[in-house]
């Protein structure tokens, strides 16, 4: 039986910023999702260090590092006013929310997502982590699994970039929870869907991958998406890698995969997919926690 797809996707969006130019592409991505979705909210939030134990002694006032704290935290919420003056007048008809937190960057983000019960956290993204990426303050990968939340990894290349093609990597199991958001997307954006499968060297595609893409295929051609299909069988031994390399050489949109399994380029360094990624890139990285469907 089929699953009514809601007209709107992203109504919920979290949006983690530092004031970098991190946060200019995030927020350009969000502003233009809420484009195409109507009646959205967007959480902006900001994550600072917590103020230092003297803060909370009559002292206080007297005591130069806390005053300095102090002075930090509230010109990082002067920012944050700012931004959402700035987004407010930018787009009338979106609800605009901000939020700042005292504690560590990732664990604020994911308790925010849970508090929220957002359905997308975007993460702008404008550097190379090419060595010891397992050192980075944000892992999209940590986020989508401990959030249940999906997680969209932008650069800015992929500003403003039509969704044209989605490319999804099939492994040993059936992605019914990528499957879900794959239909919405395709049918908001009619994108063409390229799956892609890995074939290890030297041997054919396993039983449990084949069966998953036939099922994946019935599925999808249950939703009436049959004629937006592309198959590749990918020759390698990481899947992850293979999907990357066949996006970017069609020149994809969005790759759409499960945390670790299918982002993960080598299991010594943890590099991700998005670590490899030019900023000029358009290819945009949403990554879904697969052990839970969405009820659409």
């Amino acid at each position: 039986m089929n699953i009514k797809l809601p007209v709107m996707l992203f109504n919920n969006i979290l949006l983690p910023v530092d004031f970098t130019i991190n946060t200019d592409i995030a927020v350009k991505k969000a502003m233009e999702l809420v484009a195409q979705f109507d009646q959205s909210t967007i959480h902006i939030l900001h994550v600072v260090s917590p103020l230092s134990t003297w803060g909370s002694i009559t002292m206080y006032p007297f005591h130069a590092v806390t005053r300095a704290e102090a002075f930090y935290h509230n010109q990082e919420d002067f920012s944050l006013q700012k931004l959402q003056s700035k987004m407010n007048a930018l787009l009338p008809t979106v609800r605009i929310e901000t939020m700042l937190i005292e504690g560590g960057i990732e664990n604020s983000i994911i308790e925010a997502s849970k508090a929220l019960r957002s359905d997308l956290i975007i993460i702008g993204k404008h550097h190379r982590q090419r060595w010891l990426p397992l050192f980075t303050s944000v892992s999209p990968d940590r986020i989508a699994q401990s959030s249940d939340c999906p997680v969209l990894t932008v650069k800015p290349g992929s500003v403003d970039q039509k969704i044209k093609s989605i490319v999804v990597p099939i492994g040993k199991f059936v992605p019914k929870r990528k499957i879900e958001l794959l239909s919405a997307l395709s049918k908001k954006f009619h994108a063409t869907i390229h799956l892609v499968t890995l074939q290890k060297e030297s041997t054919v595609v396993s039983m449990d991958a084949s069966h998953a893409l036939l099922q994946t295929y019935r599925m999808l051609k249950g939703r009436g998406l049959v004629a937006q299909l592309v198959h590749k069988v990918m020759n390698g031994n990481n899947l992850a890698r293979a999907a990357l390399k066949y996006a970017e050489s069609i020149q994809a949109d969005i790759l759409l995969v499960n945390p670790k399994t299918e982002t993960r380029l080598s299991s010594f360094t943890g590099q991700h997919i998005t670590d490899r990624l030019w900023n000029n890139s358009r290819l945009q990285v949403l990554e879904v926690e697969p052990y839970r469907i969405l009820n659409f």
